[in-house]
């Protein structure tokens, strides 16, 4: 039971001795968690997004390949597939093309009539919906976290000797 308590007041000792960077790291936590439980909800909406433009566009989900090429019959077997609505044929090559002294592979592929139509716009859609207050205001976030640790410990830090602190286990 003494042995607890005197690890107990050595803690608190330690703590006291170096509160700011005791502050610095809960502050460096609480950006990490924050920025983590941030990408955590909006995996969701990111995975709607994604499906959403997948079906806009046509995108498809397998591609079927055959060394020794398919035939009509294969492809209208494929289309028969519960769950597949459509399948197309396609061909492609691997050819080696030479530029500036240096072989390149390069893999030439047909373009399919109904399938993968992505549609290329002048502007960025998303930039135009993006939030931008929010955006923003996380930015600033970050700043002040990172200015917090700064001023709580990392000013000792930078000023410090690592390798002196290091192999003498304090900080001054």
């Amino acid at each position: 039971m003494a042995r607890k308590k005197a690890l107990n007041k050595d803690i608190r000792v330690e703590i006291k001795k170096s509160l700011g960077r005791y502050i610095s790291i809960f502050l460096i936590v609480a950006l990490g968690v924050s920025f983590f439980s941030g990408l955590r909800s909006t995996e969701s909406d990111m995975r709607y997004t994604g499906d959403a433009f997948s079906d806009a566009s046509n995108l498809m989900d397998i591609r079927v390949i055959s060394t020794m090429g398919l035939t009509d019959d294969d492809v209208e077997a494929l289309s028969q597939i519960e769950g597949i609505s459509g399948a197309e044929p396609g061909y492609m090559k691997d050819v080696i093309t030479k530029q500036n002294e240096t072989d390149y592979v390069v893999e030439l592929l047909s373009m399919p009539e109904k399938m993968n139509q992505i549609q290329v716009t002048e502007e960025m859609e998303f930039l135009v919906k993006a939030p931008i207050l929010q955006i923003s205001a996380f930015i600033l976030a970050i700043f002040i976290f990172v200015g917090l640790a700064y001023y709580f410990g990392g000013k000792k830090v930078l000023k410090s000797n690592i390798a002196e602190t290091l192999r003498n286990d304090t900080l001054v």
